[in-house]
C-alpha cells in the first residue's frame, strides 16, 4: 500500500465519490462540503459553505453520491429534527427535500443513506431501528423495522443488500 494523499482538516464524518470526485464532510454546524478530483492527486476542486451546502445551523451527518446527484442526511442542531435532501453533484442546487420525523442528536450513531437501483435511495436508522425506502422523486416508498438495529447498508450489484449491525452483518435479496 502507497500513501498517495493526505487530506486533513478536523473530524471528517461523511464521504462518497463518482467516477471522477472525491467528496468529503467535517461533522460540524454549518458543514462544509469539500470536493476533490480523483483523477489529479486528490486536488481540491470546490468547497461548499453555508448556505450553500446546508444552512449556519444544521450538520451534515452524511453523503451519498449517485447519478451526478449526491444524498445529504442534514440534521437541524437545536431541535434535532433530521431531513434528506437531494441535490446535483455538479450545482449543489436542491432537487428535492424530504422531512424524516425522526431526530439525531450529538453521542447517537449516525443516520446514514445509500443508494439503491432506479435512482432510488435507503437512509438507515439505528436510533430508531427503521430504514426508509425513498423513491426518486423524494417520496417514501416504505418503512421497515429492523432488528437488530441497523448501522450501515449497502447494495451490490442490483439485488443484494448487506446491513451492517453492531454485531454483524446481514444480506437481504431485493
Amino acid at each position: 500500500i502507497e500513501l498517495v494523499q493526505t487530506i486533513e482538516e478536523q473530524d471528517w464524518s461523511s464521504c462518497t465519490c463518482s467516477d471522477t470526485s472525491f467528496y468529503l464532510t467535517a461533522r460540524r454546524e454549518g458543514t462544509n462540503i469539500f470536493e476533490f478530483n480523483l483523477l489529479s492527486s486528490f486536488a481540491l476542486i470546490k468547497r461548499w459553505k453555508p448556505p450553500h451546502s446546508c444552512k449556519h445551523y444544521e450538520v451534515i451527518l452524511n453523503t451519498a453520491y449517485k447519478n451526478k446527484t449526491l444524498a445529504l442526511v442534514i440534521s437541524h442542531s437545536t431541535t434535532s429534527i433530521v431531513h434528506l435532501e437531494l441535490r446535483s453533484s455538479i450545482t449543489l442546487d436542491r432537487l428535492w427535500l424530504l422531512d424524516l420525523n425522526i431526530s439525531h442528536t450529538i453521542g447517537q450513531p449516525l443516520i446514514r443513506c445509500s443508494s439503491l437501483i432506479c435512482d432510488e435511495w435507503l437512509v438507515v436508522d439505528n436510533n430508531t431501528s427503521q430504514l426508509f425506502h425513498i423513491k426518486k422523486d423524494g417520496q417514501i416508498k416504505s418503512v421497515y423495522p429492523c432488528n437488530p438495529s441497523p448501522w450501515n447498508a449497502v447494495l451490490f450489484g442490483s439485488n443484494l443488500l448487506a446491513i451492517r449491525t453492531k454485531n454483524s452483518v446481514n444480506f437481504y435479496k431485493l
